[in-house]
């Protein structure tokens, strides 16, 4: 479960590491209200479970209200990586001195977790890994032991800061641990006229350890939404992906075998669902409803090779969708048992299907780069 910047920062700020006070805003939310409960110059941080919002223009700064409401249309207006911004985090813009890189996350090959410190901070910690790996400190921590005070010297000393830092990395290896995190980043840490900050907030709790993290109870049903409609409608499989092409298929081969076609003609699925074994009209028109309500969803793409399952009721399923929803693209490859009967019912409403699973897959990633 990755957390958005402004959830993570209320977790930091729990735990007592140093992080600006900021409101986030919505499309709804009245610009002028808001602008007027912060002080400038101030940051306006698109909030999106992707990485590259700085490059991609999701970070931008503002002098006076009239600027800001300008930067924030912009910013409501825009897609980092497909995702669509829905809400922003407005913080004073901090006087920052120098910038630092601070990470825990898990040393799969070794099962510990990891210190990872940089003297740089603000950028891809990735590329500095490849181009100077020798700036790049990695401490493996020992559960039973924690983070000793030598470690944390040897840390201060790589990024040229005394003993203010040694507060804030045991405070990120507690958080880490009670969280059940996978990572926890500050990238970047900064040093400004308040002390050290963290700029930017970073959390991804492990997923089978949810169940014990009554903290992120209320973050979950207020996000949840979509998995929530997974378990309402007993779907079989339904997995997130990041592009924009909505999968839905009657197995999971035939799903499997579909999404590496759409990689191969340069798409990229925003999800998946399987159906599963025997389904009918109602399992099909459900998982539509779910595959479609990504936000990011521009094609619904469905691939179906009719075994046990039926394909009129399949039909029955699609037509059903959308008289219900507003449109969106479609592409259907039917084929197997009753398909000619599926076909026409579909045909007589308007939709053209095809037995090719490559030309399916070729049209709708030529749909999603137009949409």
């Amino acid at each position: 479960m990755k957390l958005y910047e402004f959830e993570a920062k209320k977790i930091f700020k729990k735990y007592g590491i140093p992080v600006l006070n900021g409101i986030v805003i919505t499309k709804d939310t009245d610009f002028d209200g808001a602008l007027s409960m912060v002080t400038f110059p101030i940051v306006l941080k698109s909030q999106v479970l992707t990485g590259g919002r700085g490059m991609a223009g999701g970070i931008k700064f503002a002098e006076t209200k009239g600027e800001a409401v300008a930067k924030i249309q912009e910013l409501f207006a825009l897609k980092i990586k497909k995702h669509p911004v829905e809400m922003i985090l407005i913080e004073k813009k901090a006087n920052i001195k120098k910038e630092i890189y601070l990470s825990i996350t898990i040393n799969k090959e070794k099962n510990c977790p990891v210190l990872i410190a940089c003297p740089e901070g603000g950028v891809d910690i990735e590329h500095i890994a490849e181009k100077n790996p020798e700036k790049i400190l990695e401490i493996e921590i020992d559960i039973f032991r924690g983070l000793t005070g030598y470690e944390l010297r040897q840390i201060a000393k790589k990024l040229d800061i005394g003993h203010n830092l040694f507060d804030i990395c045991k405070k990120m290896y507690t958080l880490f641990m009670e969280c059940d995190a996978n990572l926890v980043e500050i990238n970047p840490l900064a040093i400004t006229d308040e002390g050290l900050l963290a700029i930017d907030a970073k959390m991804v709790i492990d997923d089978k350890a949810l169940y014990r993290q009554k903290i992120f109870s209320e973050i979950e049903k207020k996000r949840d939404q979509i998995q929530k409609m997974v378990k309402q409608y007993g779907l079989s499989t339904y997995v997130e992906l990041d592009g924009d092409i909505g999968l839905i298929s009657d197995g999971a081969g035939t799903g499997m075998l579909t999404l590496d076609i759409i990689n191969d003609y340069g798409g990229k699925a925003a999800n998946f669902s399987e159906l599963g074994g025997v389904t009918n009209a109602d399992t099909i028109k459900n998982a539509m409803k779910v595959v479609s309500s990504k936000t990011n969803v521009k094609v619904l793409l469905i691939s179906m090779i009719g075994g046990l399952n039926r394909m009129d009721e399949m039909a029955e399923g699609i037509i059903a969708f959308f008289k219900e929803h507003d449109p969106i693209p479609v592409v259907i490859r039917m084929c197997g048992t009753l398909e000619e009967i599926g076909k026409k019912m579909l045909q007589e409403e308007g939709f053209d299907t095809t037995d090719d699973l490559y030309e399916a897959v070729q049209k709708a990633v030529e749909l999603s780069k137009r949409c």
